[in-house]
């Protein structure tokens, strides 16, 4: 017997700021909702990143991703210590 090829887990991520005014999430939720009836077996994540955006990125965070694994190491080192030192009386 073939297996199928699709996807166990679908992700949906919505980020219009319009919320039930948007076309573009009545569509998404249009064709969830269809994968859904043709694979009832999916896992659907859905994030929303319209009502929940996420973090924006730092200079911090930049210099860091950007930098090679044992910079990036000494780093985070460094900033736990400072974070460690910064609780002392």
């Amino acid at each position: 017997m073939l297996q199928s090829s699709r996807p166990t887990t679908l992700l949906h991520i919505d980020s219009s700021v319009l919320a039930d005014h948007s076309v573009s999430r009545r569509l998404s939720a249009a064709l969830v909702e269809q994968w859904r009836d043709a694979d009832p077996a999916v896992t659907v994540m859905y994030r929303d990143l319209g009502a929940e955006p996420p973090a924006h990125l730092s200079g911090d965070w930049s210099s860091i991703s950007s930098a090679s694994p044992i910079s990036r190491s000494s780093a985070r080192t460094a900033s736990r210590w400072d974070k460690s030192r910064a609780s002392e009386p």
